[in-house]
């Protein structure tokens, strides 16, 4: 009886093995950068309304697992707005984007759980009017449920801004916090 799970174990691993193995190539041949570019970029024109240049896009499964991520290379959105003191609103080495992979699998809805910044900078800029020039995205008309994370903000990078309306300038070089802003 020892010998049977012996061999049934043995059997089952080798089998599980295959089945990675075969997964990782299938994904390594399937999605490659040379293919998810080009549709992350025709996605991004599409709900995206400044220009945006996106470097090589690679798509991150056993990092971010259970969830799906993708890393884009050189990221930047240029959306120029009078008197602000760039074009640029983002620019970045790397983007990270992690979405929740069970609720794609399932439903095939698209949950941002995770969003890692890598060497860049932001440029926030609002006048005494409201014109901003973080209003990049096109208008939603469905209803979302409100969700609250508990991960940190990060502990490194660079945001600065300019708000006309009280004249201050901010510029932040740590920030630890939750997602919703509170500190």
């Amino acid at each position: 009886m020892k010998k049977f799970i012996k061999v049934f174990l043995i059997a089952l691993a080798s089998l599980l093995l295959v089945l990675l193995s075969a997964a990782s190539i299938a994904s390594w041949l399937v999605f490659t950068p040379e293919r998810v570019t080009p549709i992350v970029r025709k996605q991004a024109g599409r709900f995206i309304t400044c220009g945006s240049e996106i470097g090589e896009v690679d798509l991150k499964v056993f990092s971010t697992w259970p969830d799906v991520g993708l890393s884009v290379k050189r990221f930047a959105l240029i959306n120029p707005v009078n008197g602000a003191p760039g074009d640029t609103l983002i620019n970045l080495d790397e983007l990270v984007a992690v979405v929740d992979g069970k609720a794609w699998w399932k439903n095939r809805e698209l949950i941002l759980v995770g969003l890692k910044l890598n060497g860049g900078t932001v440029s926030v800029f609002s006048d005494s009017l409201g014109n901003t020039n973080y209003d990049i995205f096109n208008t939603d008309t469905i209803p979302s449920p409100e969700k609250d994370t508990e991960k940190p903000m990060p502990r490194s990078g660079h945001v600065g801004g300019k708000d006309h309306r009280a004249w201050i300038w901010g510029v932040a070089v740590s920030a630890a916090g939750r997602g919703d802003g509170s500190c």
